[in-house]
């Protein structure tokens, strides 16, 4: 499995001097996650694939990723459940096959 992990998380490094932001991942960030429940992020994706959500404790150094609904306008994203005071990093990609299609412009901290 960190096998796995570590080459999508490779195939994602060198998908950033190649994917695509701007207008294809739309997404405002929001200001924290439920404690003790799961949170749901919706975002605008104008473009077709697999939409992904990377995240992680702060100051770990694994990511994990959940798979999200590309469905447009209407996307959506539907994150572990954290506890009271987890501090979380995380970001999108848009994949087409092993190709990264999008990517959000920054990592997003809550």
């Amino acid at each position: 499995m960190k096998r796995t992990l570590l080459a999508a998380i490779s195939l994602l490094i060198a998908g950033v001097a190649f994917g695509q932001t701007g207008n294809v991942l739309n997404y405002v960030p929001v200001g924290c996650f439920p404690g003790g429940d799961s949170a749901m992020l919706q975002l605008n994706v104008t473009q077709k694939g697999e939409l992904r959500a990377y995240f992680r404790h702060v100051n770990s150094t694994e990511w994990c990723s959940v798979i999200g609904n590309n469905e447009g306008p209407l996307s959506t994203v539907v994150m572990p459940k954290f506890e009271v005071g987890d501090e979380i990093e995380y970001f999108f990609v848009l994949l087409d096959g092993k190709r990264v299609v999008a990517k959000s412009p920054e990592i997003y901290r809550v």
